[in-house]
């Protein structure tokens, strides 16, 4: 679990099983079709999430391209992951220090999965506390509520998958 307090979080129901969402989450290479500020991933298709598992995304934010290192610190199949930023060059290390995110599913039915996403950080000086407060996070609420859309979007559209069926 991160160090550094929850900034934000949220959640969306998806109409299909925590097998078949954590499908999706676990293959890497499939994180631009639901992470729409991320362009490109630096892993191969079908990948596995796992525990010190790295990649760097060439993203884009507020206008703004750059690059993120993210490492897997935590991670139950089906039900939990963390990540850590270790590097990125967008310049938010300059407002705030140990950036870390979860997505964590929780079966709500048969068929049926709320997926929860949750932001942890913590602002540097008062430039850090304001733009938190102004631009960070609206901002990261509102890429939290995108990203919860697409990937129910890709869950609910996707034939029924289980983990590891997606190697390709």
């Amino acid at each position: 679990m991160s160090t550094s307090p929850p900034q934000g979080h949220d959640e969306l129901t998806i109409g299909t099983p925590a097998g078949q969402v954590w499908a999706l989450i676990e293959d890497t290479a499939l994180l631009p079709a639901w992470v729409p500020m991320v362009h490109r991933v630096d892993v191969p298709p079908g990948r596995r999430e796992h525990v010190g598992a790295t990649r760097t995304c060439d993203v884009e934010m507020m206008g703004r391209h750059g690059r993120v290192t993210e490492r897997c610190t935590e991670l139950i199949p089906n039900r939990w992951a963390h990540y850590v930023v270790d590097h990125e060059t967008l310049g938010f290390a300059r407002l705030v220090s140990g950036f870390s995110f979860s997505i964590r599913l929780e079966p709500t039915g048969a068929d049926t999965t709320t997926v929860s996403l949750a932001s942890y950080y913590r602002p540097r000086g008062l430039l850090g506390r304001v733009a938190n407060t102004l631009v960070l996070r609206p901002m990261l609420r509102r890429s939290r509520r995108t990203m919860l859309t697409h990937l129910r979007r890709l869950a609910e559209q996707s034939p029924t998958l289980e983990p590891g069926d997606l190697n390709r």
